[in-house]
C-alpha cells in the first residue's frame, strides 16, 4: 500500500477491504507504518517492533462487512497495553473511535470484567432488543448483524461508566 497522506486518507483506502489492515500514526498527519496485515478477515497481529511504534500513537484499522462492527475486546485491551492516544475502526458504514478519559486507560482486566458483565446483563440485553427494533429498521442493519449493533451498545455503556471517550460516526462523515 502506498503511503497515506494522513489518517483519513488511510481510512478511506482500507475501509472497503475484505481483510483487516492496520496503520500506526504518531498523530493524524504522521504515518509510522501502514499496510499491516496477515490477510485475515478478522484480526491483525503485530510484531514487537510494531507494538513499540504504537506507544502513545493512533492505531486505525478496518473491520470487514457491510455493517461495521465496533471494537473487539482485544482491540481495546491492546490499546490499553500500548497506551494509545486513540484506537479507531474504519468500516463501510461507520468510523469508531476510543480514547482514554481524563484519568487515562483503566486496567485491561477491569475493562474485560466490565465488558462481560454488561454483555451478560439480562436487563441490558432486553433494552438492546427494544432499541434494535427502531435502529435496525432506520439504519437498515442486515439480517444477522444485530450482534454488531449490540457490541456498539456495550462500548457505549462501558465508556460512559469507565470514563472513556467513545464515538461512532457515519461514513462518509
Amino acid at each position: 500500500m502506498p503511503p497515506c497522506r494522513n489518517l483519513f486518507d488511510c481510512e478511506r483506502r482500507i475501509r472497503g477491504s475484505d481483510h483487516e489492515i492496520a496503520c500506526i500514526f504518531a498523530d493524524e498527519w504522521t504515518l509510522l507504518k501502514g499496510g499491516i496485515t496477515q490477510g485475515y478477515i478478522f484480526g491483525v497481529g503485530f510484531t514487537d517492533e510494531e507494538f513499540s511504534l504504537m506507544r502513545r500513537g493512533i492505531l486505525t484499522h478496518n473491520h470487514t462487512g457491510p455493517y461495521t462492527n465496533s471494537f473487539s475486546l482485544g482491540d481495546v485491551t491492546k490499546a490499553v497495553e500500548a497506551d494509545l492516544r486513540e484506537i479507531r475502526v474504519a468500516g463501510q458504514r461507520f468510523t469508531f473511535s476510543m480514547k482514554p478519559g481524563a484519568a487515562g486507560w483503566p486496567a485491561p482486566e477491569a475493562i474485560r470484567e466490565r465488558y462481560h458483565a454488561i454483555e451478560n446483563d439480562c436487563r441490558f440485553y432486553l433494552e438492546f432488543r427494544i432499541r434494535f427494533l427502531e435502529v435496525g429498521r432506520r439504519e437498515g442493519v442486515p439480517e444477522g448483524d444485530d450482534a454488531r449493533f449490540f457490541n456498539h451498545l456495550i462500548w457505549e455503556r462501558l465508556s460512559r461508566e469507565m470514563g472513556l471517550c467513545y464515538s461512532r460516526e457515519e461514513w462518509p462523515g
